[in-house]
């Protein structure tokens, strides 16, 4: 083998990983912040009455839709709510544990792309059910389930998905602003 086959053996791959991983990540956000912004979010609640389980996830869904950006899923979440309903050692009051958690997803990942695809199914099978905890909050009140619930999805909406929103804004705004800039 010459020098030169050597050369293009040797560089080549090198040369493709970087287009790969330069580029991908400018045409998967063109296509992402096209569309207009939207969340899928997962509800699981427990509670011991089951009434208190099925009033807290129709007044949660009922609050996430009024937000008119948030789709409730049964699979695919974006985001998850879990809540945890507990009688407090006063008879009035109620515990609610919220935990919000995001799913992992390799398949966003860039060094996904470059693995050998037997290898791809055992790496999404593995983290299939893997999540980040994003946050949790602790409520006790003697206030009314519906009105408890509209806190939470407004904590929810404050703190993580108008960010997401302005952040989406900000997207749209660089990308048109460089799709609209001319070369000489």
């Amino acid at each position: 083998m010459n020098f030169l086959s050597r050369l293009h053996s040797l560089f080549l791959p090198a040369i493709g990983i970087f287009l790969l991983t330069s580029l991908f990540p400018v045409v998967h956000a063109q296509q992402m912040f096209d569309q207009e912004f939207s969340a899928a979010v997962m509800v699981k609640v427990n509670a011991k009455k089951k009434n208190n389980e099925s009033l807290i996830i129709s007044y949660i869904n009922r609050e996430l839709r009024s937000l008119g950006d948030v789709r409730i899923v049964e699979e695919n979440a974006d985001w998850e709510l879990r809540i945890s309903c507990m009688s407090s050692v006063y008879a009035s009051s109620v515990i609610l544990n919220v935990v919000i958690l995001t799913p992992f997803d390799i398949t966003n990942d860039i060094m996904f792309e470059i693995l050998p695809g037997e290898y791809k199914d055992l790496c999404i099978e593995a983290t299939s059910n893997l999540h980040y905890f994003v946050d949790a909050v602790v409520i006790e009140s003697s206030q009314e389930l519906r009105n408890i619930c509209e806190k939470i999805v407004t904590y929810f909406d404050s703190n993580y998905l108008n960010k997401l929103r302005k952040m989406h804004r900000e997207w749209q705004e660089r990308l048109r602003n460089k799709s609209s800039t001319k070369l000489p």
